[in-house]
């Protein structure tokens, strides 16, 4: 029986965010930003909209991304934070689990040379048990995916001395 904190935590575990937070003004963490989205369809966040394409370039003075044909830009002031959905990757990677799980499934039930009925009815159902194992595990993968947020904060100097 499933104990109602773990099915709470298994509901809960997919509205879970990976955030990231980098300064707008950090050129190297913003490179480490270019180098992991780009090209990669994201969610551009800014103050007043927001957008989706895939990511070009983030760079401290403005932020492009390509939207179908259209090329758009925003100043990176403007940008709040990049959103990268992983649950089409999960999903992907669950269902090749899931493969592998069922082509073993399939080849032990093919691997029993037996005449008995039971080992025909392994081979009658070991199918669909392929396909459902393909099926559950890239379902568990898409679910238990989260999006990845990279929040662009402006980290200010500090104050400075004014002579008069």
């Amino acid at each position: 029986m499933l104990r109602p904190p773990l099915l709470a935590l298994t509901l809960a575990l997919p509205a879970c965010t990976t955030t990231h937070t980098i300064q707008r003004a950090d050129a190297d963490a913003l490179g480490g930003l270019n180098g992991a989205l780009a090209g990669k369809p994201v969610t551009i966040v800014m103050v007043t909209e927001r957008a989706e394409g895939k990511l070009l370039h983030v760079a401290p003075d403005s932020t492009r991304w390509l939207d179908g044909s259209t090329l758009w830009a925003a100043p990176t002031s403007e940008v709040r934070s990049v959103v990268y959905d992983t649950r089409g990757r999960d999903a992907l990677r669950g269902a090749a689990f899931g493969a592998g799980f069922g082509g073993l499934t399939l080849l032990g039930a093919y691997a029993d040379e037996s005449e008995s009925w039971d080992a025909d009815l392994n081979r009658l159902f070991a199918p669909f048990m392929a396909v459902g194992s393909v099926t559950l595990f890239a379902a568990y993968g898409y679910v238990l995916s989260s999006p990845v947020e990279y929040r662009l904060i402006h980290e200010p100097g500090g104050a400075e001395a004014v002579e008069e």
